[in-house]
């Protein structure tokens, strides 16, 4: 990482965290990682959503919402760049 500091990257993307092997890059500093939604750099909702054995899509994960979201789609939908149009 020194190498990145010194050419004064201000961003380095370190892949994915699909598995729990992958935690490891949760020791860098200001890490955030994108959760299918919306950039988030809390880390209890990273390693809940590695350690998950569901494929829903998180929107549809009732206990994601519950957990990190206090179960309010608004505070989903207003954390987010996106946005849902409803016909």
């Amino acid at each position: 990482m020194n190498y990145f500091q010194e050419q004064k990257f201000t961003h380095v993307y370190l892949g994915t965290c699909y598995s729990e092997r992958a935690l490891y890059k949760i020791q860098f500093a200001r890490r955030e990682f994108f959760n299918g939604f919306r950039w988030s750099q809390n880390l209890d909702e990273l390693k809940h959503l590695v350690r998950r054995d569901t494929q829903k899509h998180l929107l549809e994960a009732t206990e994601f919402g519950k957990c990190f979201y206090e179960g309010d789609f608004g505070k989903i939908s207003t954390s987010s760049a996106f946005s849902v149009k409803l016909k």
